[in-house]
């Protein structure tokens, strides 16, 4: 099959910062879901709104003087920007500029000073509110996580490269030094795309259910044009609301190069699980797909940048919960 035409991968203008912080249970240990991520985020968000709101607690959001330059806003309740409804079908929101992936590896319990680690990953144009997240963090896990609130503590907390996993210390125990901490660039991801130049078939591993959408129906099954759409859907926004600029990358040209490559391997599953949503006080089912899959085709080095990207972003719904998490590798 002739490979399309394509000039050199555009990065997106996009930078973000990687967090690793180890939570450390308290005296009663703690009782989590095999996914913790939405309880996490809970958590964070009751936290983040205790500390930074300067209105009424009682107030919605939508009704505030202070919305506009709100933390909490800016954070769990971004405002779609007048002009840029196009981006998304109507009633979509924003999506959260951060991911919260809390590494539990499906363990639910944790007894006093076992400890599990978290990552939290903010992009672009937030990355200066990064304190507000670790001061909520930090009271959230203090308060008490789970149904039963048991109690936990921070103990260590690093910047991370993901593509790299170097690490650069930035807690103590008492004290967070943000203050000159590495960010990740568009720079170096376009080296670590340098490290797969050459193969000829790429793992992809799904750590964390993977729910994409196509034809507005939640996929069971995954093709490389699904994954690549997917991929480039999430890029391009977070780029164009969180970055310096919109991706200036050509999408229809990126799904003819995904129609060149097939998935050759398929060892992944669909995983059943639910969240309690407070705000619209029901139960929601979060499944997706988690497993392995193979990659090969004409079009897959060309493709490569997006898939490492979607080490760093996720890909699909709930990503801010930590859904969607991916590796990738030689295979």
């Amino acid at each position: 099959m002739d490979i399309p035409c394509m000039t050199t991968f555009i990065h997106p203008k996009l930078s973000c910062q990687c967090l690793r912080i180890t939570v450390e249970a308290g005296a009663q240990g703690l009782l989590l879901p095999p996914y913790p991520g939405s309880t996490l985020r809970g958590a964070l968000g009751r936290a983040l709104h205790q500390l930074a709101c300067t209105a009424s607690k009682n107030m919605d959001c939508e009704g505030c003087f202070f919305r506009q330059v709100c933390p909490v806003t800016l954070l769990f309740r971004p405002i779609l920007p007048e002009g840029r409804e196009g981006f998304f079908a109507k009633g979509q929101d924003l999506p959260a500029p951060f991911v919260l992936r809390p590494r539990t590896h499906g363990k639910t319990q944790f007894y006093a000073g076992q400890r599990f680690d978290v990552d939290l990953t903010v992009f672009g144009k937030v990355i200066p509110y990064l304190p507000y997240l670790l001061a909520a963090l930090t009271q959230a896990v203090e308060k008490g996580l789970g149904k039963e609130r048991r109690k936990a503590v921070i103990v260590d907390g690093a910047v991370i490269n993901p593509l790299t996993e170097e690490k650069h210390p930035v807690f103590d125990g008492e004290t967070w030094a943000l203050t000159g901490s590495p960010s990740i660039q568009p720079e170096q991801v376009a080296q670590a795309v340098q490290t797969l130049a050459g193969l000829e078939r790429l793992k992809v591993r799904l750590e964390t259910p993977l729910r994409l959408k196509a034809d507005e129906h939640l996929q069971n099954r995954i093709s490389a044009s699904v994954l690549v759409r997917g991929l480039a859907r999430r890029i391009s926004v977070l780029a164009a609301f969180y970055g310096e600029e919109p991706w200036a990358e050509d999408f229809p040209e990126l799904l003819r190069l995904a129609e060149t490559v097939g998935v050759e391997v398929d060892h992944y599953r669909w995983v059943d699980w639910e969240r309690y949503s407070s705000r619209q006080d029901c139960r929601m089912k979060l499944g997706g797909l988690v497993g392995e899959l193979v990659l090969s085709g004409a079009g897959l080095e060309k493709l490569l940048p997006l898939f490492v990207w979607g080490q760093l972003t996720h890909v699909g719904k709930a990503t801010s919960f930590g859904l969607g998490a991916m590796r990738v590798s030689y295979e």
